[in-house]
């Protein structure tokens, strides 16, 4: 509990997998919702840890 503040709360699910078509590559699909109610789609698909790490790292800085 944050006392005299204000608490947001926020949902990212996290899918990531790997494919193996001759080479094994790396996929992320990305779902984020600040209405716990109701997930939105899911936002983004990225290729690579570098840029999921990136998106996770935006997302954490908006919601502060």
């Amino acid at each position: 509990m944050d006392p005299g503040g204000r608490r947001r709360t926020a949902v990212m699910v996290i899918k990531v997998w790997l494919e193996q078509d001759g080479e094994r590559s790396f996929l992320a699909r990305i779902t984020e919702s600040t209405d716990l109610g109701e997930a939105g789609p899911a936002v983004t698909t990225c290729g690579d840890p570098e840029q999921l790490l990136q998106h996770i790292e935006e997302w954490l800085r908006e919601l502060t």
